[in-house]
């Protein structure tokens, strides 16, 4: 979920191109992306789109993202192991997009908030190497990165992510117990600059 300005604003948006049928036009703007690197693949040009604003959120910040290929599956929760979504690093680096919802306004504010947060595991994939990690895990009073059998919210992927997008000017998960102080520190620790001004609206 976003502040409240932008949250309205994505209603507004997704509303209107619910209300607008797709067209050629609108693919091909869609796919005219200036890094050939990033690829999206999705069913409806609707997700298409959503994927790519997820994208130049994370540009219009002065975040780099990496080549990633963000593939968005319809009524398949398998690729993401049953959750909302999922980064890999196998082959290439990889987003799976899964969220569902039978309202279709719900399900893009959803497909839209989870591409936000698996580029930011994008991200730090690019930027962090293991003396970075260690450092991150110790800010946070954390001892794992990425074990899948440690609670969601005990992972310091999943702290530098929401951190990540709070910086961003992006409400955090609620299972992120953080203080506006700590998610301050660990943006500057991510990406050696400043928040936007409208993170300082999410703060708890």
């Amino acid at each position: 979920m976003h502040n409240l300005a932008a949250e309205l604003a994505t209603v507004a948006m997704v509303a209107a191109m619910l209300a607008t049928p797709p067209s050629k036009t609108l693919v091909e703007v869609v796919h005219a992306d200036p890094n050939p690197s990033i690829v999206v693949r999705a069913e409806d040009p609707l997700d298409t789109m959503m994927m790519w604003r997820a994208v130049a959120a994370f540009r219009q910040a002065g975040l780099d993202v990496p080549p990633v290929v963000i593939t968005v599956h319809e009524n398949d929760r398998e690729p993401c192991d049953g959750n909302r979504g999922r980064f890999t690093t196998r082959d290439e680096y990889a987003i799976e997009i899964c969220a569902q919802h039978a309202n279709r306004r719900v399900e893009m504010r959803w497909r839209y908030r989870t591409a936000l947060h698996e580029l930011a595991h994008a991200y730090t994939a690019i930027t962090f190497v293991e003396d970075d990690i260690n450092a991150f895990l110790q800010i946070n009073d954390v001892k794992t990165w990425l074990d899948r059998k440690a609670e969601w919210e005990e992972r310091g992927s999943e702290i530098a992510a929401e951190s990540l997008l709070w910086g961003m000017g992006v409400e955090p998960d609620v299972r992120i117990e953080a203080s506006c102080d700590e998610l301050l520190d660990n943006f500057h620790y991510i990406t050696r600059s400043q928040p936007v001004a409208e993170a300082f609206q999410n703060c708890r």
